[in-house]
């Protein structure tokens, strides 16, 4: 384990050459969160209701505090598979020693990691400038979110492998990708509560498993679940991961008989 040890640093340190990228972004994601904050307050006081759909505004505005904490979690911009595929850098690390779906994993978590430390400036900021909107979770509440954001991490992850997979047999992937990600964060309940949707629209968002990405790990903190509804959900998560996983394995064992190694 000691090699993948060592990946993990090598990553975490060819990303600190691009911490001014992260500052960056962390800066753009806070300025969104003020603007959903006037956003919300004024929908509640021109609409003069205390909730919608169950939700307080403390509820709506810790919503979106969580969101830009769980795109810390998101790995969708951090796996290269595809890029490497295609442009024949696979070959290096498919020769050497080492599993490559494992290292595209650590690679991606380095990526998280250093996203989580820059980011913790950010949401002390937005935290205690808007305290009073937050609603603050039970210990045991912060742990089952906690848990049920490492296991959909893992599923995102395996599900995003699939297309990246795909480049062995269909070429560059990366429009695809990028369009199918921003779908799928929609229906993940990246840009509003999912318990805002009614009738037939909210029982399709949320039979599909990528409620689990973002709704249902917030709906934990906020305390909306029982425990045993979220422990429940956990067998779950892990089932649509084990798929994603076994899809990934079909698409990438028949497309390395087709890889030559050249790129493009």
């Amino acid at each position: 384990m000691s090699k993948y040890a060592n990946y993990f640093n090598m990553c975490v340190r060819s990303m600190l050459a691009y911490k001014a990228d992260y500052f960056l972004y962390m800066a753009i994601n806070t300025v969104f969160f003020y603007i959903s904050i006037a956003l919300w307050l004024t929908i509640y006081k021109v609409g003069g209701v205390d909730q919608i759909n169950s939700y307080t505004i403390s509820n709506t505005i810790t919503y979106y505090l969580l969101t830009t904490l769980i795109f810390r979690f998101d790995m969708v911009n951090v796996i290269y598979l595809g890029n490497e595929i295609w442009t024949g850098k696979f070959t290096n690390d498919y020769i050497k020693p080492w599993n490559v779906t494992f290292i595209h994993f650590i690679a991606s978590v380095a990526d998280i990691f250093m996203g989580l430390l820059t980011f913790v400036p950010f949401l002390l900021i937005m935290y205690f400038s808007s305290s009073w909107l937050i609603t603050l979770p039970s210990a045991q509440n912060v742990l089952l979110f906690i848990i049920t954001m490492i296991l959909a991490m893992v599923m995102n992850f395996f599900f995003n492998l699939i297309f990246h997979a795909l480049t062995f047999h269909y070429g560059d992937r990366r429009s695809l990708i990028e369009l199918i990600n921003f779908i799928i964060s929609f229906l993940a309940g990246s840009m509003f509560p999912l318990a805002f949707l009614s009738g037939t629209i909210k029982d399709i968002f949320l039979a599909l498993p990528f409620k689990y990405l973002f709704y249902i790990p917030i709906e934990t903190f906020l305390g909306k679940m029982t425990s045993e509804q979220i422990i429940r959900s956990w067998p779950i998560i892990i089932t649509w991961s084990l798929i994603f996983f076994g899809v990934y394995r079909v698409v990438f064992l028949t497309g390395i008989k087709k890889y030559e190694g050249t790129g493009r």
